[in-house]
């Protein structure tokens, strides 16, 4: 759950290097030009509930038209990684991409990255498909399949939260079903019986 306010964005999403003036006035930006609704707080309970408060976080206009992403929309895409550079820039010196606060990729020259570790700093470039022998670039095939089939298992000490916060009425009631509902890792521990769990039973930790 998280409480949602759109006009202060640093509050939900702002994170370690993120925090500069340049991230705070591309917000300013967007709420002008995309007349992004500062709503009133909402308490967010389900994913599903974030498709409206972004489809109708317009001022005026046709709302926004948002995509629901189904399980196997999500893919790996760790297979593009494969047969490129990744490693070195053009320097030779070894690229630490954790560290990388900007990057500018163009359509016409894809496979070459600009970047930078800080700001007002000047462009590193990395070329990432490397040349054959004749001098041509070439990249295989990446094989992108989605990266899971079946949904993800929340923690058992998670899972346990949750019904907790459903059985103290800390989450609404219509909600629990989707919580209690969720996949989690079953850890038996002789006196765990936190599945069958219902509203009026007390929870042993």
């Amino acid at each position: 759950m998280k409480e949602l306010n759109i006009s202060d964005f640093g509050r939900i999403i702002v994170q370690g290097q993120n925090r500069n003036r340049i991230v705070f006035a591309f917000y300013q930006h967007v709420l002008e030009k995309f007349n992004i609704r500062a709503s009133n707080k909402k308490t967010i309970y389900t994913p599903d509930q974030w498709v409206n408060l972004i489809r109708w976080a317009k001022t005026s206009g046709e709302t926004y038209r948002v995509k629901e992403m189904a399980l196997t929309d999500i893919c790996n895409y760790r297979p593009l990684l494969i047969g490129k550079n990744w490693t070195k820039n053009d320097k030779g010196e070894k690229v630490v991409w954790s560290k990388v606060k900007e990057v500018h990729i163009t359509k016409d020259n894809y496979n070459i990255i600009k970047y930078k570790y800080e700001l007002d700093e000047e462009y590193k470039i990395v070329t990432t498909l490397k040349k054959s022998r004749r001098g041509k670039k070439t990249a295989p095939v990446a094989d992108i399949q989605p990266a899971n089939t079946t949904p993800i298992k929340v923690k058992n000490d998670k899972y346990k939260d949750l019904v907790f916060m459903c059985d103290s009425k800390i989450i609404p009631e219509e909600f629990h079903s989707f919580f209690r509902g969720l996949p989690y890792e079953q850890v038996p521990t002789g006196n765990d019986n936190i599945a069958e769990s219902t509203d009026d039973e007390d929870i042993e930790n």
